[in-house]
């Protein structure tokens, strides 16, 4: 009787078929050519996650694109910030003003 991990291992085997090389290298030549994941799936035949692996393997640590919103605050006002910030934490409160030197 199998046990869990040999019946998954079984079926990953069954599975995952090892594709040819001809496959690898057309798969390999379309990335090169610009065509995207979905398009070469289409083509070949191959499954999404065979095409994806493929990318991954020629494409290598592609940066990810940080996403997110764009700051509104220009390097200019980042300093700006910066500087009243110092200047804040030596003068705490109203009284202290005129005893700091000005820049």
């Amino acid at each position: 009787m199998l046990n869990l991990v040999q019946l998954s291992s079984l079926l990953l085997t069954i599975i995952m078929r090892p594709i040819s090389a001809a496959q690898h290298s057309s798969v390999v030549s379309l990335l090169n050519e610009g065509y995207s994941q979905r398009q070469i799936q289409a083509k070949t035949g191959l499954g999404k996650g065979t095409v994806g692996r493929i990318s991954k393997e020629v494409e290598g640590n592609k940066k990810n694109h940080p996403g997110g919103r764009p700051s509104k605050l220009s390097a200019c006002d980042k300093t700006m910030m910066c500087l009243r910030s110092s200047w804040m934490e030596k003068t705490p409160n109203l009284t202290d003003v005129r005893s700091v030197e000005p820049y």
